[in-house]
């Protein structure tokens, strides 16, 4: 599969702009979507499921150009939306059946056998006669993304899917979408949580105030902090003024003194404090950015 988003701009009523000319090309595996709250992301997955329409620009799918071939392109996508919503007096297998239905699967046989395996994949047949209001948050995240999966999408679209889960429901939720890149699947994953994206993904974009500010894989994007980085020890009485200085990341109280990550952008004036150099992840390069905004797109 190959997803092609050319020169993409949403402007809303009022002239807000969420979204500037915004390109990039993406194949099949996880691809993390990363930026923060209000950034466009939500407006970028709106368009690629045609909840939006752009207001100028286009995107491809295989070729197909989808402001041409709407209900052919649509019915390759499963979305889990941000804020899913459910049926409140269906029982969990009876949402899904429904959802098999709208995804095409006439059958009532073959939508029963999809349903028992789909509920079995996310870990909730135990759960199939309770009602879906009765589901915990975890439990209704995992039955959103399996209305997603049902008809067996190509492109599936996933909008903030673990904010608000616990540490143990956000493995679990990356698992199974992981499991879905080896059958020829792209896997959108809109995210502001960094973990998701350095735990599961491949390929990332990084978008901030509707534009493209990074494309390429979660390495490359670490590189770019690599060198501003630095654990430090201070005295009590020194913290306020190191953290008035430079990014403080991490803060750990010791008997005596702060043993601190700190984030330096230029000279690092760091000297007297005997730094060490630490190794860079994704967090570290996500605040590196958003407090330089020195970074070059990647061709």
């Amino acid at each position: 599969m190959e997803l092609q988003i050319k020169n993409l701009s949403k402007i809303y009523p009022g002239g807000k702009k969420a979204l500037n000319e915004v390109s990039m090309t993406i194949h099949d595996g996880m691809f993390g979507l990363l930026g923060p709250n209000g950034a466009g992301k939500s407006t970028l997955m709106k368009i690629l499921v045609t909840l939006l329409k752009p207001s100028s620009g286009d995107i491809f799918v295989n070729g197909q150009q989808l402001s041409d071939h709407r209900k052919e392109v649509r019915s390759l996508i499963g979305y889990l939306p941000q804020d899913f919503r459910f049926f409140p007096k269906l029982k969990t297998w009876e949402f899904l059946d429904y959802a098999a239905s709208l995804a095409g699967v006439s059958s009532k046989k073959e939508r029963s056998l999809m349903v028992d395996k789909m509920l079995e994949e996310v870990a909730l047949y135990d759960f199939r006669n309770r009602f879906a209001n009765k589901l915990s948050g975890g439990m209704k995240r995992r039955l959103g993304i399996a209305q997603a999966l049902i008809g067996n999408p190509k492109i599936i679209v996933v909008d903030e899917p673990t904010t608000g889960l616990d540490p143990e429901e956000r493995i679990r939720f990356r698992n199974i979408l992981s499991r879905l890149t080896k059958n020829e699947v792209i896997v959108v994953l809109s995210t502001h949580i960094v973990g998701d994206i350095s735990s599961s993904c491949n390929q990332m974009a990084l978008i901030n105030s509707g534009e493209l500010q990074f494309l390429g894989t979660p390495s490359d994007f670490v590189g770019k902090a690599d060198g501003h980085v630095w654990s430090i020890d201070v005295a009590f009485d020194e913290l306020q003024n190191v953290k008035e200085q430079y990014h403080v990341i991490t803060s750990i109280p010791n008997v005596d003194s702060y043993t601190l990550e700190v984030l330096t952008i230029g000279e690092n004036g760091l000297a007297k404090y005997n730094p060490k150099p630490v190794a860079p992840n994704l967090e570290h390069a996500y605040v590196y950015f958003m407090e330089s905004q020195n970074f070059v797109i990647q061709e």
